[in-house]
Formats: C-alpha cells, sequence, structure tokens
C-alpha cells in the first residue's frame, strides 16, 4: 500500500495469464562448434498488475545467443540481454533498466525431445527501498521440449524463482506451456 492506495494484492490464490513477449531472432552464423544469434524483444502488458502477473509497462530488448553442441546429446546455451524497462504506469514506483543472462544446459533424449535445466538472473527492475527486494532475481527452470511436427515444438516447463539458500519466501513455482513457430 502507498499512500492509501493499494499497490498489489495477495489477499488469495491467483491465476491467470502473465504478460506477453514478442521475440525474433536472426542467426549470426557458427564459429567452431558454437552457434551465435542476435535477438529482439518486445514485451506487452497484457497480465493483471495487481495480481503480480505483469509489470503494466511495455518493455523492449537486444540480446545475443551462443548455443554449442558437446558430443551428440548435449547442448549448452548462454543469452545476454539488455532491457529498456517501459514506465510502470499503475506502480507509482521507479523502474530501472537491466542486464539479464541465462545458462541452460539441454539433454537431446531423442531427435523430437530434449529436456532442459537453465539458471537465469537479472536484478529487479522496480526499486522500492528493501535491499532483498530490489536485489537479484534469479530463477532455476526445468522442462520439456517436444517436436509437434518440422518447425513446431511444444514446451512444458516448471520455474522457481529465488531458489536456494538465499530464498527467503515460501516456493511459488511458474508453470509454463508453450508452443514454438520457427522458420
Amino acid at each position: 500500500m502507498r499512500d492509501g492506495k493499494t499497490l498489489v494484492s495477495l489477499d488469495g490464490a491467483a491465476i491467470g495469464m502473465g504478460d506477453t513477449t514478442l521475440e525474433v531472432r536472426k542467426s549470426l552464423g557458427r564459429l567452431g562448434r558454437s552457434f551465435w544469434s542476435a535477438r529482439v524483444m518486445l514485451k506487452l502488458p497484457t497480465g493483471c498488475t495487481s495480481q503480480q502477473f505483469g509489470s503494466g509497462a511495455v518493455d523492449a530488448g537486444a540480446g545475443v545467443i551462443m548455443t554449442c553442441r558437446c558430443g551428440s546429446r548435449l547442448v549448452w546455451h548462454i543469452n545476454v540481454s539488455k532491457v529498456w524497462v517501459g514506465r510502470l504506469s499503475s506502480l507509482g514506483v521507479s523502474a530501472r533498466d537491466m542486464v539479464q543472462w541465462l545458462f541452460a544446459v539441454e539433454y537431446l533424449a531423442d531427435r523430437q525431445t530434449s529436456l532442459v535445466a537453465q539458471i537465469d538472473d537479472n536484478h529487479a527492475p522496480v526499486v522500492i527501498g528493501l535491499p532483498y527486494a530490489d536485489g537479484a532475481r534469479r530463477s532455476l527452470t526445468i522442462g520439456l521440449i517436444r517436436q509437434i511436427r518440422p518447425g513446431m515444438r511444444a514446451e512444458l516447463s516448471l520455474t522457481e524463482n529465488q531458489f536456494g539458500w538465499l530464498a527467503r519466501i515460501a516456493p511459488d513455482f511458474h508453470l509454463h506451456l508453450g508452443v514454438r513457430w520457427e522458420r
């Protein structure tokens, strides 16, 4: 609550859709066993801010991705991106741009199925004045990717944010179900 206005309401369980992210990638080529890509992103504020499903702002980003295949079944992924955070209209607090990074390992179970484990990190884009809340945001994700047909994949993953011994809050898992189209 700030100035008599409720900014976030967590009085009960909540289910809903989050913000929507659109992404375009362009291959930059190959260097040895590694493949390099550039990406641009646009996040649209489709999630409910009062339930913390969205930020209430349009964000944009650009980044570089490196993928390295080691042997026939193991793939490593590294992603570094700069995100320009939009003005948060409903929260009335300041926001800051950020650098995000991601490190993942993918196990190719067969030609259509892979298992993924990843850690990603960025600082909190919203500054509220509490050191713990304003600090780094880390997530651990375990997922499954299954090819439906060439160029189309189904994704299922479970994410826990603020994992490990630094976590000071109860688990709050994030379930992701998605379909990815590639040309």
